[in-house]
């Protein structure tokens, strides 16, 4: 979070999360008008968001990619996985 709040990349937001996650911080901030949130506020705390959001798909691609190095070496749909690591 740190380094994202030093220098923001831009990242993407699936449109009903942002939708979702720009009404929380407005209510939480308890803002009215769209203009008067904080870019800067909105984006630390969207993309905490966006990485717990994204956290599950992330550990399944990394369980899968574990099993195809631990389990399945020789799985043709493990190859790829394997081979792009080296």
């Amino acid at each position: 979070m740190r380094r994202f709040k030093q220098s923001p990349k831009p990242m993407y937001y699936r449109p009903p999360f942002l939708v979702e996650k720009w009404a929380e911080y407005k209510a939480l901030n308890k803002i009215a008008e769209d203009c008067d949130v904080d870019p800067a506020g909105f984006g630390a705390r969207g993309f905490e968001a966006l990485l717990h959001d994204r956290l599950p798909r992330y550990q399944a691609l990394a369980d899968n990619f574990w099993l195809c190095r631990q389990k399945r070496p020789t799985s043709p749909w493990c190859a790829t996985a394997t081979n792009s690591s080296t």
